[in-house]
């Protein structure tokens, strides 16, 4: 089984440049968390965009903020983010963004959502800063140099086996058309694993594996917004990414497990069913 996305880019990286970047993003997202957080505060304007997806103002603004910024700073480097569109470069460095990832959440006042950005270097993640401006909690990662928690290095589990692990998972935004297909996999991870959560935000879910709060995460129709920063971090603290079908986990790819190593292979034939 090839566990991971292909890790290595076609030139190498500058560190130097990549640590400018990812400090800038840790920079940036935190005042992009204190800007979600004043809307928190005054509340916010909604729009619909599907049946269960919206957008508020909040998003907007920060994502306003962000793009903005890094745009000043590197205006060479290619930007892609959840609003606003954009497209990632197959050389050279590029930013992905989620400014609000758990909007729904931020929507009903639940305190789990979080500024997400990604850094990618032809077309691979290599780095990223994910903000819970609720906990005060800043997640980084540089490719090679490991995983952070305000600074403090972290990892996955050690969890061996299924029965002692809690997973975390989510739904798509066409969950109704999928229910069936959604619905089967959770009932067989409800019968096999310790414990099920789903929190509505998956920037944080796969902070979490990271940090070794959950053992592993799975989802399907996520966006790059949604996982470029969150997959670095899960590598960079010795975790494993693959799509469903136990191939390498990219962008384009329709859905995610993540996971630490022992109990990757047993979530894609226990619950994945795919495998």
């Amino acid at each position: 089984m090839n566990e991971n996305i292909e890790k290595t880019t076609s030139q190498p990286i500058s560190q130097e440049e990549l640590r400018r970047r990812v400090g800038l993003a840790k920079k940036l997202g935190v005042e992009a968390g204190r800007i979600l957080l004043q809307f928190a505060t005054t509340g916010v304007k909604e729009e619909q965009k599907g049946t269960v997806d919206f957008v508020t103002d909040a998003d907007h603004a920060a994502e306003s903020f962000l793009v903005k910024a890094i745009s000043e700073e590197f205006p060479d480097d290619a930007l892609i983010a959840e609003e606003g569109g954009g497209s990632l470069s197959p050389s050279g460095f590029g930013w992905v963004i989620d400014p609000l990832d758990g909007t729904t959440n931020f929507m009903h006042g639940v305190p789990h959502y979080a500024v997400s950005v990604g850094i990618a270097y032809d077309g691979v993640p290599v780095g990223g800063v994910i903000v819970d401006p609720n906990r005060n909690e800043i997640f980084s990662s540089i490719q090679g140099q490991g995983a952070f928690l305000n600074e403090k290095r972290i990892s996955v589990s050690t969890r061996m086996t299924l029965e002692r692990s809690v997973l975390a998972t989510g739904f798509p935004y066409d969950r109704r058309a999928q229910a069936d297909e959604l619905l089967s996999r959770l009932k067989r991870a409800l019968l096999t694993v310790q414990g099920i959560r789903r929190a509505g935000a998956a920037a944080l879910d796969l902070c979490w594996v990271a940090c070794g709060r959950y053992d592993g995460f799975f989802e399907q129709n996520l966006n790059p917004w949604d996982t470029c920063a969150g997959v670095s971090l899960v590598w960079e603290s010795g975790g494993v990414v693959t799509g469903y079908s136990a191939k390498k986990y990219g962008f384009e790819s329709p859905s995610l497990v993540a996971s630490n190593p022992n109990i990757h292979a047993e979530i894609l034939r226990e619950i994945i069913g795919e495998a």
